[in-house]
């Protein structure tokens, strides 16, 4: 190349560079693998108005995984089946095979997908191939549910109904830290009464948060979980399975007016205003230490909210309600109900059957 041909190429280049903002407008199959995840496919992924929240940082999290196994690669070699193979099997081996599955997903709808509308590759180098992944669940997720007997449940129930949080107003006690006594009264009552709903419903800890008034029905005997605030996007109508969490969610209403989320920041007195995620789920593990303690339920020291959700399927189970209903009350399918939603430890129902034969 001349050096004519040399200075015109540059000025070329810089008259695109000024034109796009630096940004590389277009890719070919020979740009690194990790470069076109993180300018192209990350930022488009991460503007997509279709996705939650939770989906959006997994996704972010699978992409990032596919950059550390195939990040220096060129893009044609990084989706060779051999290579994309054997980065899968090593993402198994370190991050678990569901993991692994959900790369390929990721990967096929935010990479492959936009090279090939590019013109960049012209086909889809791993479409229909079935990669042999080694089994490993490195999230150590237990084969059953996880939950509580009918006698624990209730006696939690009953300790959750009885919290006395209004003492916390109470001029003559004491308060530490920066928030006000009525913020402080405020914490204590929301998460206290928001565990109860779950404990009488089995609703998600999002989609607690994210009910709102005008989802409750006029006796408080039921709740709405929308397609949008469902986990699975799956709405579904909710019964209130304990009478006492029905008084309390119409006395909640009163006091709070009625109006925006049931379980709004406690911080604040905006009632639209969501519940940070981080500090609910603070609040739970603080909660939770605390009930396993007075009622001597040591599983509650480590297990979350969806204890709940295992436990109310689990009485369903042993009161004869069929696996279709059990699934639909809780939005999943009947197969993924018996896996992770029935604890198969508790078997008093069955004894208790029995006794009475």
């Amino acid at each position: 190349m001349s050096k004519g041909e040399l200075r015109a190429k540059a000025r070329r280049q810089a008259e695109e560079l000024m034109a796009t903002y630096g940004r590389k407008v277009s890719w070919t199959a020979a740009d690194l693998f990790g470069k076109y995840v993180a300018d192209v496919a990350a930022n488009s992924m991460e503007d997509s108005p279709r996705l939650r929240e939770n989906t959006r940082a997994r996704y972010a999290l699978c992409l990032k995984i596919a950059i550390e196994e195939l990040g220096e690669y060129p893009i044609a070699d990084a989706l060779r089946p051999d290579t994309f193979g054997k980065a899968l099997r090593s993402i198994a081996e370190k991050h678990g095979t569901s993991t692994a599955r959900q790369v390929r997903k990721v990967v096929n709808r935010w990479v492959i997908q936009p090279l090939i509308m590019a013109n960049t590759i012209h086909s889809n180098p791993i479409a229909g191939l079935s990669f042999e992944l080694p089994e490993n669940n490195a999230g150590k997720k237990p084969k059953g549910g996880c939950g509580l007997t009918e006698s624990e449940w209730s006696t939690a129930l009953d300790w959750l109904l009885a919290d006395d949080w209004g003492k916390i107003l109470d001029e003559s006690t004491q308060i530490r830290g920066r928030y006000s006594r009525g913020q402080l009264a405020n914490a204590r009552r929301s998460i206290v009464e928001l565990t109860a709903l779950q404990a009488a419903t089995g609703l998600r800890v999002g989609e607690a948060r994210a009910l709102t008034w005008d989802k409750v029905n006029d006796d408080f005997t039921v709740v709405e979980v929308t397609n949008e605030t469902s986990k699975t996007h799956r709405g579904r109508m909710v019964p209130v399975l304990d009478k006492r969490v029905s008084k309390m969610l119409m006395q909640r209403k009163v006091d709070l007016g009625g109006t925006g989320r049931v379980f709004p920041s406690p911080a604040t007195d905006d009632p639209e205003r969501e519940w940070d995620k981080s500090n609910c789920a603070k609040a739970v593990r603080s909660l939770y230490a605390e009930i396993a303690d007075a009622c001597g339920i040591e599983r509650l020291q480590t297990v979350r909210s969806h204890v709940w959700r295992t436990t109310l399927h689990t009485i369903a189970r042993n009161k004869g309600i069929p696996i279709e209903m059990r699934a639909a009350l809780f939005g999943h399918d009947p197969d993924t109900a018996r896996r992770y939603y029935t604890d198969t430890n508790d078997v008093s129902g069955i004894a208790e059957a029995f006794r009475e034969a």
